[in-house]
């Protein structure tokens, strides 16, 4: 089986500000578990993910982008048909069997400033939403994703 890999693009719209941001990464299952392992991917890893990418975003982009800028943030996998939603965790009990049956995925948002500065959160719900659908979870309780985004930022996980 292929590694899945993950890419956030970040870009601001106007050209003449220098902003992009490129990070690639591969999944710590892939890495960690080994070939038995290589067909989950950890729901609580996608939540941190694109958490992270979007506190960074905010910090990075507010620090010289004006309230009525935006940027475009774009999240591609590959590698990922067959592979399922999982806890990676033993602690936390998750009996579901949501599966990716695409190849790879391409997600596109774009986000104002004002509202990067003010909820990047929300912002990395909707993606993380979108991202659960691609694994046909379609109704992910939006308290649970924030739930695990307050334990990542509060580091309590």
């Amino acid at each position: 089986m292929q590694a899945a890999g993950a890419v956030i693009s970040l870009k601001p719209f106007r050209v003449y500000k220098s902003g992009l941001v490129l990070w690639r990464s591969g999944l710590k299952e892939d890495h960690l578990l080994g070939p038995e392992g290589r067909d989950l991917i950890s729901f609580i890893g996608v939540i941190f993910s694109v958490t992270e990418w979007l506190l960074f975003a905010k910090r990075f982009f507010e620090s010289f982008l004006s309230v009525d800028d935006s940027v475009r943030l774009t999240v591609r996998a590959s590698g990922i048909k067959g592979r399922r939603l999982a806890s990676l965790d033993r602690d936390v009990h998750f009996e579901w069997n949501f599966r990716a049956e695409i190849p790879e995925f391409e997600l596109k948002e774009t986000a104002a400033i004002s509202d990067l500065r003010t909820d990047p959160e929300a912002i990395a719900r909707k993606i993380i939403r979108s991202i659960f659908e691609l694994f046909n979870w379609n109704d992910p309780d939006d308290a649970m994703i924030h739930s695990w985004q307050q334990k990542l930022i509060q580091r309590e996980y």
